[in-house]
């Protein structure tokens, strides 16, 4: 292999390397993204939940929605590697 070729190799590794990298954050952020969209369902569904003009009906769904958000939560957090979740006081 020539000193141009090696050279064009490693400026090709490089560039798959960058391109990775921006890979890797643009899903991280479509992950996080997700996570506040999930928290905002999750509220939303346990105010129907806890409704009391809620059909029984409606709850027994309500309830089943929510394990399967709160299992795609537990995913998405586990993907982007946090490992305590913690809510600082709004005032």
């Amino acid at each position: 292999m020539t000193f141009i070729g090696a050279l064009g190799t490693i400026v090709s590794i490089y560039c798959n390397l960058q391109k990775n990298y921006r890979e890797d954050v643009l899903a991280q952020s479509q992950l996080s993204g997700s996570l506040l969209q999930n928290a905002d369902r999750v509220t939303n569904l346990y105010k129907q939940l806890n409704d009391p003009n809620t059909p029984e009906e409606m709850k027994i769904y309500i309830k089943n929605t929510l394990n399967v958000v709160m299992s795609k939560q537990s995913q998405i957090i586990s993907a982007l590697g946090i490992k305590e979740i913690s809510v600082d006081e709004i005032v």
